[in-house]
């Protein structure tokens, strides 16, 4: 598994658990939903998004 997978894998957890998803900020609600129909759509990430989605997963607990 990569880690652009490891990556979308914890952003389906954020969806599935609603103590997490309930944290993020609108902004972060709106980046991961785009971010993760880009990745299902591209099957890739650019470093920039990697580089803003790793904080967000890491302050959140996912990863």
């Amino acid at each position: 598994m990569t880690n652009e997978e490891k990556m979308i894998l914890a952003i389906d957890k954020i969806y599935i658990t609603k103590t997490i998803y309930e944290q993020l900020s609108d902004w972060e609600k709106s980046f991961l939903r785009g971010l993760s129909s880009e990745y299902r759509r591209r099957k890739s990430l650019s470093v920039k998004q990697k580089n803003i989605l790793y904080p967000i997963l890491k302050k959140h607990n996912v990863i």
